[in-house]
């Protein structure tokens, strides 16, 4: 088994039976109107709370439009200024992992 395989293995180990549904319920908090996606002013408090995540202010969000755009594609894949679930949960199993096993 090689490193990245032992990693995976490790983490799969960790994250709860119900990462799913918590990854969901947390998308849910950012998708206001439900429409599966976050968009809009949806964005700017994900991009808030991203911003506390890697060490900014995230009031800077509101006044830097780099801030923003450098965020906004370290979450946003295909570019299409929208985040889907599929898109969020990656950003979310980072946190989440960070949060929970990285010290």
């Amino acid at each position: 088994m090689n490193n990245y395989d032992e990693t995976k293995k490790n983490l799969q180990d960790k994250i709860p039976r119900n990462f799913e549904n918590i990854a969901m319920h947390e998308f849910g908090k950012y998708d206001i109107n439900s429409n599966g996606y976050i968009e809009g002013n949806e964005l700017f408090s994900l991009l808030k709370d991203m911003a506390v995540f890697f060490g900014f202010d995230p009031n800077e969000v509101e006044t830097n439009e780099s801030l923003r755009k450098s965020l906004l594609s370290e979450i946003d894949v295909n570019n299409d200024k929208k985040v889907t679930y599929k898109e969020f949960k990656v950003y979310y199993l980072i946190k989440y992992s960070k949060e929970h096993f990285i010290e």
